[in-house]
């Protein structure tokens, strides 16, 4: 499972040319249970590294089920909550995929 911002809101801030810099302190947990799947949260705090400014935090939550010996069904969220910096809206995205291997 991947642990970058799943709502994509500091890849945008960063195409943008933002000249602030980005800390992204973040902390995760997970499990797996064979017959039930993964499952990991995320916890990220953006903030500047110069100007002290609060480009929020997000939450990510992630679920992998096995349904065959080389298919996962997946399910991805994200909620961002938008700090006090200009230019940042809450953001919260919901995907359903599924993983084949070949």
């Amino acid at each position: 499972m991947c642990s970058s911002d799943l709502s994509d809101v500091m890849l945008s801030r960063a195409s943008a040319g933002d000249t602030n810099g980005f800390k992204d302190i973040s902390v995760s947990v997970g499990t797996t249970h064979k017959p039930y799947g993964s499952l990991t949260a995320i916890y990220h705090k953006f903030d500047s590294v110069e100007n002290d400014l609060d480009y929020g935090s997000e939450i990510d939550i992630l679920y992998a089920y096995p349904v065959g010996e080389r298919t996962d069904l997946m399910i991805k969220g994200a909620m961002y909550n938008a700090g006090t910096a200009a230019g940042f809206v809450d953001t919260n995205k919901l995907w359903v995929m599924t993983h084949f291997e070949f």
